[in-house]
């Protein structure tokens, strides 16, 4: 398969994707797979329509390979932690949030995941400081706007 065939099959499959058509894609994806097994985006991208198709044990398993590939590429580490937010592993998935953090120091999304993983372990008090981060950086994010007043909301009703 050419690069110019590749193109158009990662095309398509971002269209099936947007289309949320995901056993489309993932048959697209192991069509390039077959030809290419270390396909760094066929991988990452793999996972990524697994973890949307519910599947998070195997979608693990695809971001792990990935990740063994490019330990820091922030979409993989990503997608981890959305895989294992999903599982309700908390603790797991602010690491790997917190690790893409490490390289994308300002990305509003991963301070808003943090504190949200913190909220859920009832943390109310310590994720403010992850929504007012993100808040800094991107004060129209919606996603820290109710974080920080979940938190805050909750905080208020517990004193009360």
């Amino acid at each position: 398969m050419s690069s110019i065939d590749l193109d158009l099959t990662f095309q398509k499959i971002n269209e099936l994707y947007v289309q949320k058509e995901y056993e489309k894609a993932i048959e697209n994806l192991d069509k390039i797979l077959d030809i290419d097994p270390g396909n760094l985006v066929g991988i990452r991208n793999k996972g990524i329509v697994l973890v949307n198709l519910s599947k998070y044990e195997k979608a693990i398993e695809f971001i792990d390979h990935a990740l063994e590939i490019n330990p820091h590429d922030t979409e993989n580490l990503i997608a981890k932690g959305i895989a294992l937010e999903l599982l309700g592993r908390h603790i797991d998935a602010i690491s790997f949030y917190e690790n893409a953090l490490k390289i994308d120091k300002n990305n509003s999304e991963m301070l808003y995941n943090i504190g949200f993983q913190i909220i859920q372990l009832g943390g109310y008090k310590n994720s403010i400081p992850y929504f007012d981060r993100a808040l800094k950086n991107n004060p129209k994010n919606p996603d820290a706007v109710a974080g920080k007043k979940l938190a805050l909301d909750f905080l208020k009703n517990s004193k009360n």
